[in-house]
């Protein structure tokens, strides 16, 4: 038989570079409840919030569940990239970013208690608060130079770099590719860029001027 708030539940699959991550999203008034999003413990998943969501779900408070990746409905990794809090991270940043949150809670248990407190050391201004259940919480010290935000802000980068649709977006002619390297990077030299873009470009067949 259903409980009467698995009726306000559903699930959200993001699409990501190795597959797709699962989500279990449980709430009647999702746009304007207060927010949380669960991380499970090491081999759990999202399910391991079931039981909770009786007592804690409320027409005031919607929560989002993740699957880690390779965990419960999402994607394994592929074979030789090993799991990591940083590919853990992006998983959690992926699906906050397809729901559009900007402000939430987190409730962790046991490594999801771990990425929790990670996650909001990178994103402090948008954690509102950090629940951890059974975490080996690591003492770290968060100064404001501290490197987590600037991982976060790196990290979204990255991310939108990679939903980049087209791989035309990527193809650039020779003096295209110096320009952007020389201008990211400020201690490389044009005999430099030669040497590495070698290896590190390749032309197009099709387009013999055009370089990814």
């Amino acid at each position: 038989m259903a409980s009467s708030a698995s009726r306000f539940c559903k699930e959200i699959l993001t699409k990501v570079g190795y597959g797709k991550l699962s989500c279990k999203l449980w709430g009647e008034n999702v746009r304007s409840a207060e927010k949380f999003i669960a991380l499970h413990g090491w081999l759990d998943n999202a399910g391991s919030f079931d039981p909770l969501m009786e007592k804690f779900l409320t027409k005031e408070r919607c929560v989002a569940c993740l699957d880690f990746p390779g965990h419960g409905l999402s994607s394994h990794l592929p074979p030789g990239i090993p799991y990591s809090p940083a590919i853990e991270i992006q998983g959690v940043r992926s699906i906050i970013k397809q729901l559009g949150w900007t402000k939430y809670n987190i409730i962790g248990h046991s490594m999801g208690a771990m990425r929790a407190v990670l996650y909001a050391m990178c994103y402090p201004e948008e954690v509102t608060s950090v629940v951890a259940l059974d975490g080996v919480i690591i003492p770290l010290k968060f100064t404001p130079g501290a490197p987590y935000p600037a991982f976060g802000r790196q990290l979204d980068k990255y991310m939108k770099y990679c939903d980049t649709d087209s791989d035309t977006d990527r193809e650039h002619t020779w003096e295209e590719l110096k320009d952007r390297w020389l201008s990211a990077v400020k201690d490389l030299r044009e005999d430099d860029f030669n040497i590495l873009m070698r290896r590190g470009s390749r032309q197009l067949g099709q387009c013999p001027h055009t370089y990814q």
